[in-house]
């Protein structure tokens, strides 16, 4: 067992040296700015029981992100969600949301969006589960009397650990996404990050990780770059 989480842990790392490779997100830009830390309560209710097919559920969810050295809240977000799974489609998943952003106190941004998910199991080979998202947003700032689009592509990796906290594993975590701007038709942000998935009594799971992220502002060339410690106190009704 202990081999092959060693061939699987070596996979992981080709991916996310590859991912790296093609993404302007290199590690050693991660101290251009101060330390950030972005924190995500969510709270998901089962809809089975309801009436729904298996594997619905409601999303609820409140995220704050800090900049500063991790000392001032410097956006604020309130989103309420439904994923549904496609009828006839193993591993498939629809999902609508609607997300309300506050940047330093003040009214920003509302965002909807709409994802569509598909889920592979691990194999033997590589004992990696895995996840990719394509999400499409449409942005509606304040002030702005034009809609913003965006699309969204995310590719997770997850796999157990042979650690356990009430007969539940530990799971590492790699991810990668790219944001493509329709205004300026360009890839204009790449997210990098991983962590760990801790299971945790009653259902409830906590994510900690560490992310990099590069950022190429409207009509510009130059790219940004941040890095941020990342963390998500999650609960299943």
């Amino acid at each position: 067992m202990q081999s092959r989480f060693r061939r699987s842990l070596w996979g992981a790392t080709r991916f996310l040296v590859v991912l790296t490779a093609f993404s302007p997100t290199p590690v050693a830009y991660s101290g251009e700015h101060d330390g950030e830390w972005w924190t995500k309560l969510t709270l998901e209710k089962d809809l089975t029981e309801l009436g729904f097919p298996t594997d619905s559920e409601l999303v609820l969810d409140y995220e704050p992100r800090k900049d500063r050295d991790m000392e001032n809240v410097f956006q604020e977000s309130l989103g309420v969600g439904l994923n549904l799974p496609i009828p006839t489609m193993k591993k498939w998943s629809l999902g609508s949301f609607y997300r309300r952003f506050d940047r330093n106190g003040n009214p920003d941004e509302n965002r909807y969006y709409f994802d569509l998910t598909r889920e592979f199991e691990s194999s033997r080979a590589t004992g990696w589960d895995l996840a990719l998202r394509s999400r499409f947003e449409l942005r509606d700032f304040v002030g702005q009397p034009h809609l913003e689009y965006r699309l969204r592509q995310r590719v997770e990796m997850l796999h157990d650990l042979p650690l356990k906290v009430d007969d539940k594993a530990l799971r590492l975590f790699a991810n990668g996404e790219g944001f493509l701007d329709f205004q300026d038709d360009k890839w204009n942000r790449y997210r990098l990050g991983g962590g760990l998935i801790v299971p945790l009594r009653g259902g409830a799971t906590l994510r900690v990780g560490y992310q990099l992220e590069a950022d190429r502002p409207a009509r510009e060339s130059s790219w940004d770059y941040d890095s941020m410690l990342v963390t998500e106190l999650g609960f299943r009704f």
